[in-house]
């Protein structure tokens, strides 16, 4: 399975949003744009979707560079794709998403 961009680039064709297209065995093809202003600060906005997950954990809104040093400082968090692929921030959204769904 690759990832290639659609037309507009990985940037997306519009200002702050991104797309991406997954290309499986059977050439099923799926566009999915995306518009991330709302989860990442201005400077980051502009960033290539594939880039996103080695940007550093302050570039999402809201998570502060003293927020970023205690999540490196207690998870070894430093990056968008450390915090996704974090085991205990992934069994807190399992654990949440289960039981939201079950009410």
């Amino acid at each position: 399975m690759t990832a290639d961009s659609d037309e507009g680039g990985p940037a997306g064709p519009w200002p702050g949003t991104a797309t991406t297209q997954r290309r499986d065995e059977g050439e099923i093809r799926m566009t999915v744009t995306a518009n991330l202003d709302k989860l990442l600060d201005k400077k980051f906005e502009d960033l290539d979707l594939h880039a996103l997950p080695n940007a550093p954990v302050d570039a999402l809104a809201g998570v502060s560079k003293a927020d970023a040093e205690a999540l490196a400082k207690a998870f070894d968090v430093k990056t968008i794709g450390d915090l996704g692929r974090n085991p205990y921030i992934k069994a807190a959204v399992s654990i949440t998403s289960l039981a939201d769904a079950s009410n």
